[in-house]
């Protein structure tokens, strides 16, 4: 095995370990097929973004795989521990003023990707469905946006 595809190797189980701790709930673990999905999503990610931006996304997550045991009194890495023991890490390292901006980052992109999916949207009620009858800002009207600006108190629908 060469040292890009161990490298590879070693991040998509460090990705699958922090995604699957950030997004249990008190049911356990997300879907397998929605980690694996996350996890191949970032690593897609991951090859089109700038060299700079792959780097810093790998060294936050190689930070949070070292330190976050730690800080439960565990050896590293983090993907060796229980789901409970990385959960428990992972909030005890984001509670940290010296290490939350690790943990800050790798959230930002997991949940960006994790969250595209429409199921799991709307599980956190990010997902609203269009509703015909609810009133719009005039800018965000088809009226507004085709013949100008739409008459002050009516909606798309030309009620009051």
């Amino acid at each position: 095995m060469s040292a890009t595809q161990l490298a590879l190797s070693r991040t998509r189980r460090s990705i699958r370990a922090v995604a699957e701790a950030l997004f249990s709930e008190v049911a356990g673990p997300p879907p397998a097929e929605r980690l694996d999905w996350t996890v191949a999503e970032v690593l897609d990610l991951l090859r089109h973004a700038g060299a700079r931006s792959r780097l810093l996304f790998q060294l936050c997550l190689l930070l949070v795989s070292w330190l976050a045991p730690l800080w439960i009194f565990r050896l590293p890495p983090l993907r060796r521990l229980s789901l409970a023991d990385r959960i428990r890490a992972l909030s005890r390292l984001e509670d940290s003023p010296a290490c939350a901006s690790l943990v800050l980052a790798c959230k930002a992109v997991l949940c960006m990707v994790y969250y595209e999916d429409e199921a799991a949207a709307r599980a956190i009620a990010a997902y609203e469905p269009c509703h015909p009858e609810r009133r719009r800002l005039p800018l965000l009207t088809p009226q507004a946006t085709v013949d100008g600006p739409a008459p002050a108190g009516l909606d798309a629908g030309g009620g009051r």
